[in-house]
């Protein structure tokens, strides 16, 4: 029913903070379209995530996570020259959450993206219509 293309990442929110004032922070899934797909999936949609994940512990962890809520993670590209997105968020004086520091964006480079649009006209025109909004020329049309 819906296919998103982009991140998916460890959030790491700040549970506690100590005497010292340093956070306690605590892993867990995330990314937007990740969030929204799991969200849809939960009502019973058919969902897929076209990504790129390092191959590391949270890399795993991941996969097996979208997996485990009916993600498919046919789309999923793992990476051994990177690590998979981390992002470290903390509390400002109120409790209130602000986004701390963020890893380089891994996701599929528009050259990885010609794995995907591959044999597939549906994939190809929906890949295409997403690097003119990013204004990116498809390396596979040149």
């Amino acid at each position: 029913d819906v296919v998103a293309i982009g991140e998916l990442l460890i959030d790491f929110p700040c549970a506690a903070v100590d005497a010292d004032g340093y956070p306690t922070m605590v892993a867990h899934p995330g990314g937007a379209p990740t969030n929204f797909l799991a969200a849809l999936s939960k009502f019973g949609a058919k969902t897929a995530l076209m990504c790129k994940v390092g191959n590391d512990a949270f890399g795993k962890m991941l996969t097996g996570t979208m997996e485990q809520i009916g993600v498919d993670t046919t789309g999923f590209l793992v990476d051994d020259s990177v690590f998979t997105n981390l992002a470290f968020v903390t509390l400002d004086e109120n409790g209130a959450s602000i986004k701390g520091t963020k890893s380089d964006y891994v996701g599929p480079s528009p050259e990885e993206m010609g794995v995907y649009a591959e044999g597939s006209k549906f994939m190809e025109h929906n890949i295409h219509v997403t690097a003119e909004i990013l204004d990116r020329e498809l390396p596979w049309k040149k």
